[in-house]
């Protein structure tokens, strides 16, 4: 049967995972997509002609009176007897009434990509994602992220290091823990017990042993933030665990081994602290010897955020307008993506619409920039542009409103919008 043989290969290339996408066709309302973000779902049904709900882990679809549609769905670990490794992937039970999947009637079984489950009168198939990384704007190859090499992510603070790495990490299928220690909120003398753990009475302090970062991660993926922050000394004895794959705890003579993936992280280009000798060459060219993955700042990369805005829309449940996308594609951000899933989640919480508009929570974002931000290096014109696109973008683009505001007629205010889509856009107003 299939619930008892769907393991191996088949499973761990075709089992649906955490992240993969849940296209929902009810028999009455819009369709609805969700993303599979939680480890436990409950499918239940109700009587109404309101299509799908969705909160939390609760999934309501149509049903037909008389239906008992409970169905758990839930992330499991389950293990090739074969090859004994251990794979993640999504459990159909249930509690009720049997589902069908792929046409078959079943009472359990396991979901994979591609799969069609029908639970009472909607049809239910998983995908997925079309693009592994998408709520950070990148795309990565799926062999990039299920490999067992070393990443290195440089980008500004706010680009989305830390995310980036936990997504690689849920999406890479490796059943260990992720583990984020950041280096620089450690004083040098803590880091190689963080990183490598202790044993007991090791140095003043040490009343039992510890685990360190590298043991918490096995089989899982250690994230390493700020790495521009390791001494030189301790650089020395991360290269040789990143040689060997062995380590020793601080204090102790005996060697250990784990199976952990690594992703480093620096806001800083690290060729540069090579060239100031605060980094070891060998160990530069070792962490950077995976893959490398740049992130821009948003305000120099429309197109991730985009791409994050169309994701945040989609799982959310919401839409923006126009006008107000438009001001959000053109805001410079300068705390990148911490900035904008704050005001996202800010507003979200505030609005409690699933259509947004320019508001006063969007009035925060210009009140809180200072001069020197937004308008050093600006000529006179480019701050009289800078400032009526503004006024435009906080009249939901009401063209005579902005005018009364800014006491100036329609036709200098299109000419001052298409002088600030100068230094942004070749995209013209009106």
């Amino acid at each position: 049967m299939r619930e008892l043989n769907y393991v191996g290969k088949q499973l761990a290339t075709n089992g649906a995972r955490l992240g993969d996408c849940l296209k929902i066709s009810p028999f009455r309302g819009n369709k609805k997509t969700i993303y599979l973000n939680r480890t436990r779902y409950i499918l239940s049904g109700h009587f109404n002609d309101k299509g799908v709900f969705h909160k939390g882990f609760c999934l309501s679809l149509p049903s037909l009176k008389g239906d008992h549609l409970d169905v758990e769905l839930k992330h499991v670990k389950i293990q090739d007897p074969t090859t004994q490794h251990c794979y993640q992937v999504y459990q159909l039970k249930s509690l009720g009434a049997p589902f069908r999947i792929n046409g078959v009637v079943s009472y359990m079984s396991y979901l994979g990509r591609g799969d069609e489950l029908d639970v009472g009168p909607n049809r239910l198939i998983v995908e997925g994602p079309k693009n592994q990384t998408e709520s950070v704007g990148i795309s990565l190859d799926q062999k990039i992220i299920s490999s067992s090499l070393s990443l290195l992510i440089e980008g500004d603070t706010g680009t989305g290091k830390s995310r980036l790495a936990k997504i690689i990490h849920e999406k890479s299928g490796r059943i260990g823990s992720f583990v984020h220690i950041n280096i620089s909120s450690y004083s040098e003398a803590l880091v190689e017990s963080e990183i490598f753990g202790h044993a007991k009475g090791a140095f003043t302090g040490a009343i039992k042993e510890k685990k360190g970062a590298l043991e918490q991660a096995n089989y899982g993926t250690l994230f390493i933030d700020e790495i521009d922050s390791l001494s030189l000394d301790l650089q020395t004895k991360l290269l040789l665990f990143l040689d060997h794959k062995k380590y020793r705890r601080v204090g102790e003579s005996k060697e250990r081994q784990v199976d952990v993936r690594l992703i480093f992280a620096s806001g800083k280009i690290l060729k540069n602290c090579v060239q100031k000798e605060r980094m070891r060459k060998d160990f530069y060219f070792r962490i950077s010897s995976g893959f490398k993955i740049q992130l821009p700042s948003l305000k120099n990369s429309p197109e991730r955020l985009k791409k994050f805005i169309g994701h945040y829309e989609s799982t959310h449940n919401i839409s923006l307008s126009p006008t107000l996308k438009d001001f959000y594609i053109k805001y410079s951000w300068p705390g990148n993506f911490r900035q904008i899933q704050f005001h996202f989640d800010k507003k979200k919480l505030i609005s409690n619409k699933n259509y947004w508009e320019y508001d006063c929570v969007d009035d925060e974002l210009i009140e809180n920039e200072t001069f020197e931000e937004n308008f050093k290096g600006m000529s006179l014109q480019q701050i009289k542009a800078n400032y009526a696109f503004h006024i435009y973008h906080s009249t939901q683009g009401n063209t005579s409103l902005s005018c009364k505001i800014l006491g100036i007629t329609s036709v200098t205010l299109r000419s001052l919008l298409n002088s600030y889509e100068k230094v942004f856009s070749q995209r013209e107003y009106f």
